[in-house]
């Protein structure tokens, strides 16, 4: 019996040291188990932070975009505007061939107006003329009345 003793007794002991080996793996466990959870809440809380970044990134681009399109269309207006001073200003420019046009235009108007004047001239020159001979035509019919008159003694 001594020996049924024992061996209840290695029994006893031998579990009592499975127990404890059996407790520690569970204590262990349960810390892997704690540490597990830990990295979870900080994976949980990593992501939620990465996807409030990316929201407020892209919150930020569709500012950045709305700006970028309210500029483009002020430059847009702005161009426009210059465009049609810029289409008004050259559309009262004379281009070299009508600054051609006008020299040739204006060389001919004068050689017109030379010649014009050279005829009113001649013209003024020509009444000079009919009248200074109709006066010495009048001058020469006088002369020849007085000779006649004197020389046949007769009134006229």
């Amino acid at each position: 019996m001594d020996d049924t003793r024992q061996d209840v007794l290695g029994v006893r002991e031998l579990r009592a040291e499975l127990n404890g080996r059996l407790d520690a793996l569970i204590a262990r466990f349960d810390g892997f188990i704690q540490i597990m959870n830990e990295r979870d809440l900080r994976y949980t809380e990593r992501d939620r932070a990465a996807k409030e970044a990316v929201r407020a990134a892209l919150v930020s681009a569709l500012q950045a975009a709305e700006k970028t399109e309210t500029a483009l269309k002020e430059y847009k207006v702005g161009a426009n505007e210059w465009r049609d001073t810029v289409k008004d200003l050259t559309s009262k420019m004379v281009t070299h061939r009508d600054r051609e046009a006008l020299e040739a235009q204006i060389v001919s108007l004068r050689e017109s107006r030379s010649n014009t004047s050279g005829q009113s001239v001649g013209r003024a020159a020509m009444w000079g003329y009919i009248a200074s001979g109709a006066g010495a035509m009048a001058a020469v019919g006088t002369v020849l009345l007085l000779i006649l008159k004197f020389l046949t003694g007769v009134n006229l």
